[in-house]
């Protein structure tokens, strides 16, 4: 019977070195502290919108976009619309921003040109209302000098 005293070198041969292990999750647990504290809280990130200055220059900064609706028009006669491609006649549309309607074109460019061009417009046309009618907002908008030119579909 051999009654003597084991050690770690008499089992495997391997000694493990405890003091690098430690040394490593030290580096670790640092790293990772320092890490998280260099990024700031998404409170004190900086907004991507910020104020202007207000004054006798700031004005038109605080225009909005514009919205046209291309809606039908409900109080028209049946057929009283502009002609299709087809040559007949249409169901009748009109053209609104805020409370000011519009029946034709022309009107249109005439109001549109005296808005602001820098926010923008967003035309929305209803269901009922067919490609024309949307075309010709579109292209007023455009004509009017507006470059950001937004279109939704349906109502």
């Amino acid at each position: 019977m051999n009654f003597h005293k084991r050690t770690s070198r008499d089992e495997n041969g391997i000694v493990l070195p405890l003091v690098a292990l430690l040394d490593v999750i030290f580096f670790m647990l640092f790293y990772f502290m320092a890490a998280g504290s260099l990024t700031a809280p998404e409170t004190e990130l900086a907004a991507a919108i910020s104020a202007e200055a207000s004054g006798p220059g700031a004005a038109s900064s605080n225009f909005t976009t514009q919205v046209l609706y291309v809606e039908p028009d409900t109080q028209a006669k049946a057929g009283a619309g502009t002609a299709g491609a087809s040559g007949g006649p249409e169901r009748p549309w009109r053209y609104r921003i805020g409370a000011r309607v519009m029946s034709g074109k022309a009107e249109l460019e005439g109001i549109l040109r005296d808005l602001p061009k820098p926010p923008g417009i967003i035309i929305k046309a209803a269901d009922e209302v067919n490609v024309e009618a949307v075309a010709a907002a579109l292209e007023a908008a455009r004509m009017s000098g507006f470059s950001k030119i937004s279109y939704v579909a349906g109502q």
